[in-house]
């Protein structure tokens, strides 16, 4: 019996110690796909603690807990091996090449990503991440070698916008049902493993490997402690799971993992905003939208809390604090909103549907601000009809906040992430907009016909608040219609904003009670102060009236109820500054105009003497041609009719012309020193048309823009007529004038006809006129031409 105990306890020991040399550890690895990898795991290598997860939050799984193990990507493995200070072992053990898997009833014959954007085939992405960033970058990396992924998101979004994209969470994948082994979408982004797995399961797909090229990861297990894996063994077991250790043909493994991971961050900011349009771009996009509603809530609570304080009513006051209270709770659910992370869209939805039970509240509690201050007496009870109008706002409110179940407030597209941008308004929607806005008309105008009656304040300013509705209830409308100026708005900040300058408005004008006449008579207590009823009678002086010095009094009245109360205060100290202020403004007004006497006789000065410089260059200009002019009349007195006569009437018209031109230009440019090519143009043209009826026929082409300097272009002109008046004088039948520039100077080109026996005219003609300093003349084998430039460097500033 003894020996038989020894043997069962030696029998525990060795299978207490054989138990402890067994591998038993935790992994997390993602398996809402299928469990096939851990179940290779758990039958080839070793036993398991626990193996579930998701791709999501795997890597926080394994950082912030006690994992032996996880399901890891190579880069995810490289990464952490390089900037922790804990030492992780990698075990590599299957590849993960991103492919199309295409549905075998696809008309279309998908052979890559090109195709999927020129063939209207639907496409559909898995939404678990960090699967859905590297299919997208795959996609990049094969349209353009680029793997930022913006190629794949401008791809994507010509797919959304033709309503052939969207995103599966996974949910269409499970194979315990059947029927929906069958693809939602004619073409899927995977992994080549998930495509394998799902044709064992009997879905009719083909795998497409992208001829552009396509990306390759390298997955297995990141331990932080020491794995004795079986290679052989696993490998097997992993091929039977249609698992591969080779990527595809076609596919690369990542090299530059800074840039990968660089773009992997920014790709869901950019499929949001381009793709979903999640987060249109209003005036705040690009800044620090926390810091600015921070700052409204800010400013809402003083604002609201100085409201407050002038209101006399108790329950009033009660009223004001709800409201503000419901302003910023409305700025905390917006800061909220933009707290919430991309992929949150369900949360994104509801919290944008919470916006109108805010605005319910808020309708809800001017309207009971309104009734308030129409009363007389100072605790109103509420009436049951004003009960029933309150729940009538928040039922409308309610059923806009579950508007998943019925969509009578808005009618939702088919990917939920699009719905803030793509929503269609239902009915519900316009009814809410309708009685919101009605009950706010209704509020002011019984506000203000509270006032009339009472005589409380002018009627002209009865209106303001109406102009605050006729201003929102247009914002309102232009935001609904998306017209850019109120579209890119606020809608919280404004609304926020206009709510309470409403208020203010009503306090200001004095349509809603308040005790701002109250402040202003204590602040004014220090003075000679008489309270009088409504017959005129005094009830209270402070000081004896009648020993003040009245014409050294300055006196005010304020109604109050029940009478008025009349302040007498003395001005004598103001009016000996208002005085001595009155001398020195009649001393600053002679000075004033003294100068502008002044300044008026040195434009006169400056006229007259640009009208001398002008009158003595026009002056100039008629004198080059008064002898000719003076020879050509001579001639004709003794000339009959004829040819020759006509000649020389041709040649005084060019020369007049010449002149009215010249007068012309001088006059435009000494305006401002340049002058419209349009100017040079039209004289050219004109000059032209005299020239050709004088015997010279030809073109003249102006190749400018812009403006030119005045100088330069009277030199030009000048240049144009005096080498048209010699070739007149020389019988020249045809020439070419061509103006032109270039970088660096005005260019007049002559080009005429070739006559040997006359070549060297022109150089003679203009010897005794103004040179240009660089005049080129040469001959061509199809004539002469004469070449006038004119720098630009000697006319810049």
């Amino acid at each position: 019996m003894i020996r038989k105990k020894w043997l069962t306890a030696c029998g525990i020991v060795v299978f207490w110690l054989i138990s402890m040399m067994c591998q038993a550890v935790s992994v997390i690895y993602d398996n809402t796909w299928s469990d096939a990898y851990g179940q290779v795991l758990e039958r080839s290598v070793f036993s398991l603690d626990e193996c579930t997860g998701h791709d999501d939050y795997i890597m926080e799984l394994f950082t912030d807990t006690d994992v032996t193990a996880m399901e890891a990507y190579d880069i995810q493995a490289a990464v952490l091996q390089k900037s922790t200070h804990y030492s992780y072992y990698w075990y590599p053990h299957y590849m993960a090449t991103v492919v199309l898997a295409v549905s075998d009833d696809c008309p279309y014959d998908i052979t890559g990503w090109h195709s999927l954007q020129t063939m209207p085939v639907s496409v559909c992405i898995l939404s678990s991440r960090p699967q859905y960033f590297f299919s997208i970058q795959a996609m990049s990396y094969g349209l353009g070698r680029d793997v930022s992924g913006q190629l794949a998101v401008q791809a994507l979004k010509k797919i959304h916008e033709e309503s052939r994209f969207q995103l599966d969470t996974l949910t269409g994948f499970n194979i315990m049902q059947p029927y929906r082994n069958r693809p939602a979408a004619q073409v899927y982004v995977l992994y080549d493993y998930q495509a394998r797995q799902w044709q064992r399961r009997g879905a009719p797909i083909h795998i497409v490997v992208p001829h552009e090229g396509t990306l390759a990861f390298q997955k297995g297990l990141l331990s932080k402690t020491p794995l004795v894996v079986d290679d052989a063994a696993l490998a097997e077991r992993l091929d039977d799971a249609a698992y591969r250790t080779e990527p595809m043909e076609g596919a690369v493994r990542i090299s530059d993992l800074e840039s990968f991971f660089v773009g992997a961050d920014s790709i869901s900011h950019q499929m949001l905003f381009h793709v979903f349009h999640v987060y249109e771009k209003n005036v705040l996009t690009g800044t620090n939208n926390m810091l600015w509603y921070m700052a409204a809530l800010f400013v809402t609570i003083l604002w609201g809390c100085r409201l407050r304080r002038h209101v006399i009513q108790p329950r009033m006051r009660n009223a004001y604090a709800y409201l503000t209270l419901a302003l910023c709770g409305w700025i905390l659910l917006r800061i909220y909103k933009l707290m919430l992370p991309g992929y949150a869209v369900d949360w994104m939805r509801w919290s944008w549907y919470g916006y109108y039970l805010f605005f319910g509240l808020l309708v809800s509690l001017i309207v009971w601000i309104g009734y308030m201050a129409s009363q007389p007496d100072w605790h109103p009870d509420c009436p049951p009809w004003l009960r029933l109008l309150f729940s009538y706002n928040l039922v409308l409110a309610v059923l806009v906040c579950a508007n998943d179940i019925h969509q009578w407030a808005f009618i939702l597209p088919v990917i939920a992430a699009d719905a803030d941008s793509h929503h269609v308004n239902g009915p519900l929607y316009y009814l809410l907009a309708v009685s919101y806005g009605v009950e706010f008309l209704v509020v002011n105008f019984w506000l203000c016909y509270a006032s009339w009656k009472q005589h409380v304040q002018r009627s002209f300013r009865l209106i303001l608040p109406f102009l605050c509705c006729l201003f929102y209830g247009g914002y309102i409308v232009g935001y609904l219609m998306k017209i850019p100026f109120c579209h890119i708005s606020e809608l919280v900040f404004t609304t926020v904003l206009w709510t309470l300058i409403w208020l203010e408005v009503a306090m200001r004008i004095r349509i809603i009670p308040t005790n701002e006449g109250y402040i202003e008579f204590f602040r004014q207590s220090r003075l000679a102060i008489q309270l009088c009823d409504d017959s005129g009678r005094v009830a209270y002086a402070s000081r004896d009236i009648d020993n003040l010095p009245l014409e050294d009094m300055e006196i005010q009245t304020m109604p109050i109820r029940g009478g008025w109360v009349r302040w007498y205060r003395d001005v004598r100290q103001l009016r000996q500054q208002k005085s001595k202020l009155s001398l020195v403004a009649q001393a600053l007004e002679r000075s004033y105009r003294l100068l502008r006497r002044e300044e008026e006789i040195q434009r006169q000065v400056i006229h007259q003497e640009v009208s001398r410089r002008i009158y003595a260059e026009l002056e100039q200009v008629i004198s080059s041609k008064r002898e000719r002019i003076a020879a050509y009349m001579k001639a004709l007195q003794s000339m009959k009719p004829g040819i020759e006569a006509d000649a020389i009437v041709s040649r005084l018209n060019v020369m007049v012309c010449y002149l009215k031109k010249r007068c012309i230009l001088l006059l435009r440019g000494k305006e401002k020193g340049i002058l419209e090519i349009r100017e040079l143009s039209l004289a050219v043209s004109e000059s032209q048309h005299y020239m050709t009826v004088a015997g010279l026929r030809g073109m003249a082409t102006v190749r400018l823009s812009g403006t030119i300097p005045d100088k330069a272009a009277l030199f030009l002109y000048d240049m144009f007529e005096e080498i048209g008046e010699a070739s007149i004088a020389h019988q020249e039948p045809y020439w070419i004038c061509h103006f032109s520039e270039t970088g660096r100077a005005w260019t007049l080109s002559v080009m005429l006809e070739d006559r040997p026996e006359e070549s060297d005219w022109l150089p003679r003609a203009l010897a005794g006129g103004i040179l240009p300093s660089p005049l080129i003349y040469d001959r061509l084998e199809y004539g002469r031409r004469l070449t006038v430039s004119v720098g630009k460097e000697s006319y810049h500033d």
